[in-house]
Order: C-alpha cells, then sequence, then structure tokens
C-alpha cells in the first residue's frame, strides 16, 4: 500500500568508497549503516537519532539474488547532497568533477599523480606527474580511495584547494574542477541505460562469506548468465495535468522549466538595485589603481580603450570576442568588460545564450554565488550574484577550456543615480592579481538607446 517503513541501526563506519558501474552509480565519502537498506529504499532519507537529515540511501549488499539485506548499506553524506543542490535545483542534468588527474600510491605509501592532462586547470595551477598529493578539499589524503571520496563530493567547475609536493618543497593552490564526462556523454548515458553493466557478476557461493559486494539499492544482482533486457529509450512521461505547465523539456536539463524560473528569478533580484537598460553603450569609468594612479576605461558597443600606468590598450568588438586578450596579462579585460555592459542593458534574454548553472562558490569556498552563465562572441562568461542582496559580485570570462579566464571581482557597492555600481574591483588572470581599481566617477549616455530593451 505504499505506506513508509522505518528500520534502525547504527552508523558502522564514514568516508567509505565503493567502486562504481561503469561510470555511474559511484558512491563516495559514502555513510555506512546497518539499518536495513532494501530494493526500492534508493533515495529515502538517512535520519540520526534526533530527527537530523544525515544521508540518502542508495546501495546495500545483499544476498538470495539481491531482494536481502545482509546488514550493510550506504548512504550519500548530507554534505554532499549540500555541494550539489544548489546546482540541482538549475534543473540541469549535473555531473561529478573531474581534476584532470588520476592519482595511484607508490611503494612508500606516497599518492602520486600518474596522469594529468595539459589542457585541465590543474595543469594550468602547476601541478605536474609524479607531484605528492599532500591535501585536497582542506583533508589529508593517504590513499587514493580517499582522494576519490573527496572528489566524488563536488560537481563540476566548483573550486577545490589543493596542496603537492615537489622536490621538498609543498604548494598550495586553487584548482577549477572540470566535468567527468563529455559534453552530451551523461545525457545519453542516463537514457539509454549505458552507464550500468549489461550483467552484474555472478553471486559468490553463500558459504564463502565477505565476499557479497555492494549493488544499488535499485538494481538487484543477477548470475552471469542471466543477461539484462535490452535498454532503449525510456517511455514518453506523462506527466498529470497540474504538473504539465511546470515541466519544460529541453536537451541537457531534466526540467528547463525550471532552469527559466531561476535565471529570471535572479535577473529580477539584481534589477531591484536599479535598471540599465536605457543608459546606452557610451561609458567612460575613472579610477585609481593600488598605487594611486589615475586609470581610465572608455566603452562603448564596438570599442574599448584603458588607460593605465603601463600604457593603452584598445580592443575592437566585432561577432567573435575569442582572440581580444587586452591589456596584455589580463586575460581579456576588455573584452569581460564588454560583456559587462552586455548583459546589464539586454539583461539574459537577449544578451545571447543563457543558463542558469546553479551555486557556486566565489570569493571562498564557504561563500556560495547564484551563477548565471552566458555565451557570446564565442566565449563563455559567469556572472556571479550575491543570493542574498542580488549584487552582481563578479564576472569570469573564458576564451576557451584551455586557457585561465579573466576574473573581476567586485566590492563595495553603492548606488550612483539609482543604479548599484562597484566601486572597488580586483582583477585577477590565472595566479596573479593584474590589478586594483578604485572607482572614483562612471560617466554614462544619457541617450536611451532603443536596441538596449532590457527584459
Amino acid at each position: 500500500d505504499f505506506k513508509p517503513t522505518v528500520t534502525f541501526g547504527i552508523i558502522s563506519g564514514v568516508h567509505r568508497y565503493q567502486y562504481p558501474a561503469g561510470t555511474l552509480l559511484e558512491y563516495t565519502d559514502c555513510i555506512q549503516t546497518d539499518a536495513a537498506i532494501n530494493p526500492g529504499n534508493s533515495g529515502g532519507p538517512l535520519f540520526d537519532a534526533v530527527g537530523k537529515l544525515i544521508g540518502i540511501n542508495g546501495r546495500g549488499s545483499f544476498e538470495k539474488r539481491g531482494r536481502v539485506s545482509v546488514g550493510v548499506g550506504y548512504a550519500i553524506s548530507i554534505n554532499q547532497i549540500k555541494n550539489f543542490l544548489g546546482q540541482l535545483r538549475s534543473g540541469r542534468i549535473v555531473d561529478h568533477a573531474s581534476l584532470g588527474a588520476t592519482v595511484t600510491k607508490d611503494a612508500d605509501g606516497r599518492v602520486l599523480v600518474d596522469d594529468i592532462l595539459e589542457d585541465s586547470d590543474a595543469f594550468r595551477r602547476g601541478l605536474r606527474y609524479g607531484d605528492e598529493v599532500v591535501r585536497f578539499g582542506n583533508r589529508d589524503i593517504t590513499s587514493v580511495n580517499q582522494f576519490k571520496n573527496i572528489l566524488g563530493t563536488y560537481p563540476s567547475r566548483w573550486r577545490v584547494p589543493i596542496s603537492f609536493r615537489r622536490d621538498g618543497r609543498e604548494f598550495g593552490r586553487q584548482v577549477r574542477l572540470a566535468d567527468f564526462h563529455r559534453s552530451g556523454e551523461l545525457e545519453k548515458l542516463l537514457q539509454s541505460g549505458g552507464g550500468l553493466p549489461k550483467e552484474l557478476p555472478e553471486r559468490p557461493d553463500r558459504d564463502q562469506p565477505g565476499q557479497e559486494q555492494p549493488h544499488d539499492g535499485n538494481q538487484p544482482k543477477r548470475r552471469a548468465a542471466e543477461q539484462r533486457p535490452p535498454v532503449g529509450k525510456p517511455p514518453k512521461l506523462q506527466l498529470p495535468k497540474s504538473v504539465q505547465e511546470y515541466y519544460e523539456p529541453s536537451s541537457g536539463y531534466a526540467n528547463y522549466w525550471f532552469n527559466r524560473y531561476h535565471q529570471q528569478r535572479v535577473w529580477n533580484s539584481y534589477l531591484a538595485r536599479g535598471d540599465f537598460a536605457e543608459i546606452g553603450w557610451n561609458w567612460t569609468i575613472h579610477a585609481l589603481d593600488a598605487e594611486r594612479n589615475p586609470v581610465e576605461i572608455t566603452l562603448t558597443d564596438k570599442h574599448g580603450v584603458i588607460v593605465m600606468p603601463a600604457g593603452k590598450s584598445e580592443a575592437e568588438f566585432g561577432r567573435s570576442l575569442a582572440e581580444i586578450a587586452s591589456p596584455p596579462r589580463s586575460g581579456g579585460l576588455l573584452a569581460t568588460l564588454h560583456l559587462w555592459q552586455r548583459l546589464l542593458l539586454f539583461g539574459p534574454r537577449r544578451f545571447g545564450e543563457v543558463y542558469y548553472f546553479g551555486t557556486l562558490p566565489w570569493k571562498s569556498e564557504n561563500e556560495l554565488a547564484d551563477c548565471l552563465v552566458g555565451i557570446y562572441g564565442g566565449v563563455e562568461t559567469r556572472f556571479h550574484f550575491d543570493p542574498d542582496t542580488g549584487h552582481l559580485i563578479g564576472i569570469e570570462m573564458q576564451a576557451s577550456d584551455d586557457v585561465d579566464p579573466c576574473e573581476i571581482y567586485f566590492d563595495d557597492i553603492r548606488e550612483v543615480e539609482g543604479r548599484s555600481l562597484p566601486h572597488h574591483w580586483t582583477i585577477r588572470h590565472g595566479d596573479e592579481i593584474f590589478a586594483e581599481l578604485t572607482i572614483t566617477s562612471c560617466d554614462w549616455s544619457a541617450e536611451p538607446k532603443s536596441a538596449a530593451n532590457n527584459e
């Protein structure tokens, strides 16, 4: 009759690692309990003795062809769920993270990098083949499984601290994690069942205890001779009428309706601080750098100029922004400011392709920001918003996956003529601060531009 049931037990282990089936169903840093978890219990809550949610049940060890729990169950920890929750709310198909490197353990017990992608952020931060990984995600690394445990608790694009040792010297960096799967791969696996093995291992002999392997709570074990039936596309979802208006199918999304909703939520919160739609493109910004030297930035719809103590840099804004790297060593500051202008003037609906990514760490690991991703001019730009105030607090513009983005951190946000304007900018590229600017004035065109119809 579908009434919920409750089982009771103890936590018999934490930080447990369970190998995946294919590339899916990997359980990392999970909670082990002897409370019975049976087939069909996946997705159910694991509570502590005072009723606090501490995990989501998902995997267990079974006998008799997957129908009886042997007393060992595994749950995804609540801390891991918290990391993913902000992105799951985006309606996207959310992926786990990859460092872009793999590790192994040597004869001395050290965890060493045994392979690394040269286009990964970890490589750009200085991690190399043979380096010893000492800490990751603020936890000590003593085994390969422990590294996988910690990595598995993060979604893609998360920034994580890493410490590694080379020739007796220890280095500390912040690395941006990549997607575990290639673009579109995870969606295809989920649709086809390709992430699951076509046959599961033969059940061990019952008089050899300890050989039972854990399996997903919804996937009973079969003998090798028993083949999984062919898996095709799932049947078309029949939604109740009351739900249909809240569902919008789209490639790459579990439900695009939620993404559209959060795009508008974030943008409405920002507009409450002031609307730039009628300002126009012609801006002149005056600032002082960290040494109190004057800096002038001029922006129009086609052209950008910045005059700094080191010299003058210019950029022409055409159909492609990918090759604009000026000023040198900034990662493309002028192109980034052009895209900032474009978002403020046009809004998400007319910027280009825009989607709500979810929440990501921005200024620190403990401060999550709402992230809108905009694609225009052949580059990807991530706009970070404070979820409490609605202010735009940062921008990342990345011309391609194999280069560092231009990052602008906005602080000291004040109202100017009824609009919020950040008065302190920290501009980073890679591991270096390119400039720190204190804004002294901002002059913009008083004539409204008909093209800048903000939505």
